[in-house]
């Protein structure tokens, strides 16, 4: 898993945040730990105007043949960005991976329906 800073200096803290919380989602789901993992973590702030620090975590996962799947968060709070990036994250992984499983018997089963049609 790489990690970008933008805007923010490297921090070991932060690192180990982030391992600590993506990391086990991709454990959990093989099939995307095959492409590249980027973490993107972002300080957006204003230099003209006096207010909070804005941060922006996202998440990109090469897969190759089906593009690059990108996730975004941002937040006040950095750790609170990449605690919700975890969140969205878990529940669009485990998603699209139901949909890849249940595409092929779609498929096959319209297959199925004009051979059988056609006899």
């Amino acid at each position: 898993m790489k990690i970008v800073f933008k805007n923010l200096s490297s921090s070991a803290l932060i690192r180990n945040a982030i391992q600590e919380r993506l990391a086990p989602i991709l454990d959990k789901i093989p099939y995307w730990r095959k492409g590249p993992v980027t973490v993107t973590v972002e300080r957006e702030n204003s230099p003209t105007q006096a207010g909070p620090d804005h941060y922006t975590t996202t998440l990109m996962i090469g897969t190759g043949a089906r593009g690059t799947l990108r996730f975004k968060e941002a937040a006040e709070n950095l750790y609170h960005s990449i605690a919700l990036l975890a969140g969205t994250s878990e529940f669009a992984l485990r998603r699209s991976t139901e949909k890849m499983k249940r595409k092929p018997r779609k498929t096959q089963s319209k297959w199925m329906n004009q051979r059988d049609q056609s006899c």
